[in-house]
């Protein structure tokens, strides 16, 4: 993307109502790269060639939030320490152990996706969590001060926010086959919900770091809702 000129703190909220079209960006390109693969590569090589992809184009940035409240959620006795060890750039046992799992789980999924030729659920993943993520700001308190959302928030339109998840919605209703796009979203929601009531109880909020990890659990998800009940 170009370089802004004159940058200002509001554009920073000006564009996080994209985040679901960043999303779906990486998503085509991940699904053009399986697909233009497919045929040439085991299945299982193409799906973690996807993967590593993936990982790349995002920078790691919500697998290191998955990873850090993993930790917080393992050793934080109440809000505050949970939040002080989730500041905390070192990684321990649980963040290992949570984005190993998590990555095992997508390569899975995905190595099913590719063989099943799903290229629209590859697309959409990405975009759909996104989307729940912006969900998640919307319903939900921000309780990490000087976090990294904070200037995004400031200055956000929630109207656009609510336009755009409710574009990401229809755009899968409208590429997947009902049954998968059904199952994909109600499984994402639920996951949601379970996640947004464990950070209420535990935080009292969200915050950069739990709406990252809810991004890769949720990306995870809506690749198995796409896989249920297709053979």
């Amino acid at each position: 993307m170009p370089a802004l000129k004159n940058y200002r703190e509001q554009d920073s909220g000006r564009a996080f109502s994209l985040f679901p079209l960043v999303g779906l960006s990486l998503g085509v390109m991940m699904a053009s790269c399986a697909l233009w693969l497919h045929g040439h590569l085991p299945h299982d090589l193409i799906a973690a060639i996807v993967l590593l992809l993936w990982i790349l184009l995002s920078g790691g940035l919500h697998l290191d939030g998955l990873g850090d409240s993993a930790d917080g959620w393992l050793a934080g006795a109440n809000t505050e320490r949970t939040l002080e060890i989730m500041k905390d750039p070192r990684s321990g046992s649980a963040a290992v152990i949570i984005i190993g799992a998590t990555l095992l789980i997508k390569f899975a999924a995905l190595n099913n996706i590719i063989a099943e030729q799903q290229w629209w659920a590859i697309a959409l993943a990405p975009m759909f969590a996104r989307a729940l993520a912006l969900s998640l700001f919307l319903t939900t308190p921000y309780v990490s001060p000087k976090g990294i959302a904070e200037q995004f928030l400031q200055y956000a339109d929630r109207t656009h926010m609510r336009l755009a998840v409710a574009a990401a919605t229809l755009i899968t209703l409208f590429f997947l086959e009902l049954h998968a796009a059904l199952w994909a979203i109600g499984l994402c929601l639920g996951l949601f919900l379970a996640l947004r009531h464990l950070m209420i109880r535990r935080l009292g909020g969200t915050t950069g770091d739990t709406s990252g990890a809810l991004i890769e659990w949720t990306e995870a998800a809506f690749l198995i809702g796409c896989l249920l009940f297709t053979a």
